[in-house]
Order: C-alpha cells, then sequence, then structure tokens
C-alpha cells in the first residue's frame, strides 16, 4: 500500500489494516479524507471521513446509491465491488483494486449529487443495512 499510495497513513492494528489520508479522484472533484480497513478472511471496508457523504437536497429520504448504512460509522460508506461477484478476492492488491475503485465511487457520487443520475453501474443493492462487523457488504 505504502508504494502505491504513499501520502497515506497505512499501520496495522491489532491485526487490523488501517489506511488514512485524503485523496483527490480527479483535477476537479474535492478532495476527500478516507479510510479502508481490512482484516485477514475479511473483506476491506472504505470510508468518506469528512467532507461527509451527503444525500440530495432533492430528495433526503432516498440513500446515496451503492453504499452501506454502516451505524458504527454514524453514516453511509461506499459499496465499491459486489463481494458475491469475484470482483475482489485476497489476492488482489487493495493499493490497486480497492482504492482506485472508492475514487471512481467518489467520482461517481459527485455526478449523482449534481444530477441526480448513478453512472457508476454495479449490481442493485436489496438492502443498505450492513450485517456483522469485519464480513459486512454481503447483502447484495
Amino acid at each position: 500500500m505504502m508504494a502505491v499510495w504513499p501520502s497515506l497513513d497505512s499501520k496495522i492494528e491489532c491485526g487490523l489494516l488501517v489506511v488514512t489520508g485524503v485523496v483527490q479522484p480527479s483535477a476537479i472533484t474535492r478532495p476527500y479524507r478516507v479510510r479502508l480497513t481490512y482484516r485477514e478472511f475479511g473483506y476491506p471496508k472504505v470510508y468518506v471521513l469528512s467532507p461527509k457523504l451527503v444525500r440530495r437536497a432533492q430528495e433526503p429520504t432516498k440513500p446515496i446509491p451503492h453504499t452501506y448504512d454502516d451505524s458504527t460509522a454514524g453514516q453511509e460508506r461506499p459499496c465499491v465491488y459486489c463481494p458475491y461477484g469475484r470482483e475482489w478476492t485476497p489476492v488482489r492488491p487493495l493499493a490497486t483494486s480497492i482504492m482506485p475503485w472508492l475514487l471512481s465511487w467518489l467520482v461517481d457520487y459527485e455526478i449523482w449529487l449534481a444530477t441526480g443520475e448513478w453512472l457508476g453501474g454495479g449490481v442493485s443493492h436489496r438492502s443498505t443495512k450492513t450485517p456483522d462487523g469485519d464480513r459486512g457488504q454481503q447483502e447484495l
């Protein structure tokens, strides 16, 4: 992770990889403070720490597309891949899979926020509720 994303802070805390820092998906998007967590045999999780993800003012009760309602984070968190689709497996480096997918998701989020259209594709969610802790992202 540090070789590909040297500006991010990467550390292991009690067997949990925690990567935090500021990313800017493109020159025309705002910067975001993000966190990625991963525990061996689990699924990577990504969080947008700031600015906080918001729903469209025009549709305040409609959830943000392709997110999980994560009560531990106190807000929706991005769903950047389908865990049942084998898009990501533990042999794929997080730095060259999950992180670029997060940047792409952030661009899609900004377009959706401005237009109301989600252009990022993806699998429709039956629910935005996150089930159990580290093995979240399984409700697709």
